[in-house]
């Protein structure tokens, strides 16, 4: 098989509608036109992908842009069912504004949390650390969870005049819209107080703190920053796409996006 313009297009058509933002479109489709410039008139093969990273080593000095070039490629690769063509990513150690922070937490203290808050079934607690740690959301964006856009499957806003897009996955949305139908939250958002008000980004903190504390996570490493980092880790161990990563941390570039990866042991 050979691969042409075509293929990328309808590739993009794939990609948006897998809800992906049109900036990480449009990166994509810049690496991708590349690709297809240098395998035109030839076969996908192994040999090919070995060349093909061998001129990437050539053309870039910077391990982030050669990584970044051959997530596009295996992502594309695997659209196109061709898994064991995959490229192998180069190794990069990062070092970053977070990596010797007192803030971050590990999955094993996360689930720690979820099995306390749901064992004293504090179920929006249970439901918001979901959130926090599954979309990699600022907790000032909690409010644009609405009954609405859990619906859905996404919601759609504007950060610091920027727009944004959070996908909530299918599973996580069950979750919320039972949560709402037994509060009776029908419209607005599904994080809320006693009194109807969307929740206080202040209020998430303190919430998190007490319950890091009561399940021996020191609250010191507890904030909404924390599950970001948590999300943002996660992500780029399993795709290694800081491309990717910058369009869903909504941060408005790849180096921003960077500072939130850990540095690597």
């Amino acid at each position: 098989m050979r691969i042409t313009p075509n293929h990328i297009t309808e590739y993009a058509k794939e990609c948006r509608a897998n809800g992906q933002g049109e900036e990480t479109i449009k990166v994509t489709l810049r690496n991708l036109r590349i690709l297809v410039g240098f395998c035109a008139n030839h076969d996908l093969t192994a040999a090919l992908m070995t060349s093909w990273r061998n001129y990437l080593t050539e053309r870039y000095t910077s391990l982030h842009t050669r990584n970044a070039m051959i997530s596009k490629t295996n992502t594309f690769l695997d659209y196109l069912g061709f898994q064991e063509l995959r490229v192998e990513a180069y190794k990069v150690e990062y070092h970053k504004l977070h990596s010797k922070s007192k803030y971050g937490i590990t999955m094993d203290e996360l689930k720690k949390m979820l099995e306390y808050t749901k064992e004293t079934e504090n179920i929006r607690a249970n439901l918001l650390i979901r959130v926090l740690a599954v979309t990699g959301i600022r907790s000032g964006e909690i409010q644009y969870i609405t009954a609405e856009t859990v619906s859905a499957g996404f919601a759609e806003f504007h950060h610091c005049k920027s727009p944004r897009k959070v996908l909530l996955p299918k599973s996580l949305c069950k979750l919320l819209l039972e949560y709402a139908t037994t509060e009776g939250i029908v419209s607005g958002p599904v994080f809320i107080t006693k009194n109807g008000n969307p929740i206080h980004q202040r209020n998430i903190g303190t919430d998190l703190k007490k319950i890091a504390a009561k399940v021996g996570v020191s609250k010191n490493k507890i904030n909404a920053t924390a599950f970001r980092l948590l999300f943002a880790n996660t992500y780029y161990e399993k795709y290694g796409d800081v491309s990717g990563l910058t369009d869903l941390l909504g941060v408005k570039d790849f180096n921003m996006a960077v500072l939130y990866i850990k540095e690597t042991e």
